[in-house]
């Protein structure tokens, strides 16, 4: 490390522009100097671009601070869960946290690759990904491979300009992006475009989605298509009928636009087309079949990271254990705990001091009321307990109380093919009320974290120990 940081900062620089974002918040952590090249806006922006697949000097509207929020729970759980995967299989603890540096980025950029997957194949995806144990972002970008760099470019630009497009259509049960002219929207291509438009455009790639029952009609279908050529693209909006097989009734709006333009371009020339598309679909339904979850990209099914949490969850267990048999013999001994300098040991340090409050706290009672003086293996191990779950129900609250979550969390909500709001509401009810969360119902990456944490609290007790 002495010898990199011996280099001069623009050498420096650029050999930070090709890690991944897991990678530099290591070298934060790893050296001051890192943080101090790498938490720039210069450098942020840079990043950002690179990592969306948007290097381009024309792409300079593309800044870090401005990404648009991920604010559908479900995404924020699919990349949660992935990069805990990702983390206990590679063994690294540089994992990105809700709300930290890059999680925006990260989430954004999964959840475009996500959605790009499932126009591209989702079948053969289905078939391939949900027996695999390690889905990385390489195994997924070999689905896209074969689509020009200008498509995932312009689509990128697309969901950066639009978030909701990508919210919105990517359960949807007609998404695709295939060469050639639109084959989903029957008789599309020839009645919804003028023949001077099929003269002067041949599409070699197109993307077709159908959003929805329009509000007009259960009988018709909002839907939309992008079609691109060599030089532009153009997005088309309008309805199709249900019945027979999505044949076109009517064009809505049709926007032709060049394949460089910028992101803020796209918002002003489509901005009407897509919040009409909107205002025109009926909402749909928050809660969704098992058949149309599993269905979509599978490294976020239960059924997938089923193993890792169980695994995880036991060592948990142990790690409490252990935890609680070295607290016995610290008690005495608590202001030996150092302070320490690495983020994990920094939060089992707090984690321990609100453990030795609570058992202080209970001490008093006990001899208030009985004069007794209890520090049993069992008081500790239910302390303890009782703290890994308060230490983590506010992270995993919002994922259990959230209806499509709570189906991907809930084994007993996600058995049900077509489960009721009712039913959902419920169990929701019956677990938002329960101070202590069983781990069953964790998400992947606070299971990772809480065994992070115990382990670091491991680490500290043995020091104390030893003194």
């Amino acid at each position: 490390m002495i010898q990199l940081l011996s280099l001069p900062h623009e050498v420096i620089l650029q050999i930070l522009q090709h890690l991944p974002s897991s990678s530099l918040l290591a070298c934060i952590s790893a050296h001051p100097t890192f943080e101090r090249l790498i938490v720039t806006s210069s450098f942020l922006d840079s990043h950002a671009r690179r990592t969306l697949g948007l290097p381009d000097k024309r792409d300079s509207d593309v800044k870090y601070e401005l990404l648009p929020d991920v604010k559908n729970p479900q995404m924020k759980l699919w990349f949660l869960a992935h990069n805990a995967m990702l983390s206990i299989h590679d063994h690294s603890k540089s994992f990105i946290k809700d709300g930290g540096l890059f999680f925006l980025l990260e989430c954004l950029r999964h959840s475009q690759l996500t959605w790009l997957v499932q126009a591209v194949s989702p079948q053969k995806m289905y078939v391939d990904l949900y027996g695999a144990k390690h889905v990385s972002s390489e195994l997924m970008f070999q689905y896209i491979s074969h689509l020009p760099k200008g498509v995932i470019q312009v689509l990128t630009k697309l969901t950066l300009a639009f978030p909701r497009v990508l919210t919105w259509t990517i359960l949807s049960t007609c998404f695709s992006l295939h060469r050639g002219r639109p084959a989903q929207l029957k008789d599309l291509w020839h009645e919804g475009f003028s023949e001077e438009f099929r003269t002067k455009f041949d599409p070699e790639f197109c993307m077709e989605i159908i959003c929805g029952q329009t509000t007009e009609s259960f009988a018709k279908l909002a839907a939309m298509a992008v079609l691109f050529c060599e030089k532009n693209f153009v997005v088309w909006t309008g309805s199709v009928a249900q019945f027979p097989g999505c044949k076109f009734e009517e064009t809505w709006t049709l926007v032709c636009l060049d394949m460089s333009s910028d992101v803020t371009t796209i918002a002003e020339k489509c901005g009407d087309a897509i919040y009409n598309l909107e205002q025109r679909t009926t909402p749909e339904e928050n809660v969704n079949s098992q058949w149309k979850r599993q269905n979509f990209y599978p490294g976020v099914c239960h059924d997938l990271h089923q193993a890792y949490r169980s695994d995880v969850i036991a060592s948990i267990h142990k790690k409490q254990i252990q935890v609680s048999d070295l607290l016995g013999g610290t008690l005495q001994h608590r202001h030996k705990l150092k302070t320490a300098s690495i983020p994990d040991l920094l939060t089992a340090e707090i984690f321990l001091h609100n453990i030795y409050a609570t058992l202080k706290q209970n001490q008093r009672h006990l001899e208030s009321r009985r004069g007794l003086h209890d520090h049993s293996p069992q008081t500790i191990r239910r302390c303890v307990e009782q703290q890994v779950g308060a230490w983590f129900r506010d992270d995993i609250l919002p994922y259990v109380t959230d209806h499509e979550t709570h189906q991907v969390l809930c084994r007993r909500c996600g058995q049900l093919w077509f489960p009721s709001r009712v039913s959902i509401e419920q169990c929701v009810a019956q677990f938002a009320s329960d101070p202590l969360l069983p781990y069953e119902l964790w998400p992947l990456h606070t299971l990772v974290d809480a065994k992070s944490v115990l382990t670091a609290a491991c680490q500290l007790l043995s020091v104390v120990n030893i003194i």
